[in-house]
């Protein structure tokens, strides 16, 4: 079953986006390249609604393992962001390389929307996966990023607001990301910088 006439407009200005027919609008560069990917090298539907693609128990915990002590350190980090957030209807996730998601804390007034979303651990959110969204959007780019609302690529994601970072080895290399995602109407501009402290103390 497809989604409603908001949608459609949604799907609507991305392709409208994509094609470079979009005026009166403003859409970041790395949104715009995002819903390109997911249109030409993913094929992905905006308007079809996607369940969450979730990795086999064993698999999540073999990913964990190979993250070794930096799991632990961000599990600190994430306890200390989740003080700051307290009562603010947020998710806090980490993902490895791959867009897996290897730990979540949540505020509990945001977890039925975390249920609906698909914020838990074993849970793929790479834009192949799930289109253009915080975390997997960062794992591209590999900068910080806010994916607000309708810079979603899926119209089953525009009412979610994600702020996610990098987070680099000593040699440089991307090894996850970490997120802090909403139901809210306003962008996080803050909450970007505070999630990029994390995870450069990371």
């Amino acid at each position: 079953m497809r989604l409603g006439l908001e949608s459609r407009a949604h799907a609507d200005l991305v392709h409208s986006a994509v094609r470079g027919f979009l005026t009166g609008h403003h859409i970041d560069e790395a949104v715009r390249c995002s819903w390109n990917r997911c249109l030409t090298s993913y094929a992905l539907d905006a308007l079809q609604p996607k369940k969450p693609t979730t990795v086999e128990a064993a698999d999540l915990r073999a990913r964990k393992e190979r993250l070794g002590s930096l799991l632990s350190i961000a599990r600190i980090e994430i306890a200390n962001l989740g003080r700051l957030m307290q009562h603010s209807h947020f998710g806090i996730m980490l993902t490895d390389w791959d867009g897996v998601i290897v730990s979540y804390a949540g505020d509990p007034g945001f977890s039925a929307t975390a249920r609906r979303s698909g914020f838990r651990e074993g849970v793929i959110w790479s834009e192949r996966e799930l289109g253009t969204n915080g975390m997997g959007t960062c794992l591209v780019t590999q900068r910080p990023i806010v994916i607000h609302r309708r810079d979603h690529f899926l119209a089953q994601n525009t009412q979610l607001t994600c702020s996610a970072a990098p987070i680099f080895d000593m040699q440089g290399k991307l090894v996850a990301t970490l997120d802090i995602s909403g139901a809210t109407s306003r962008a996080q501009t803050h909450t970007l910088a505070l999630v990029d402290f994390a995870a450069q103390n990371i």
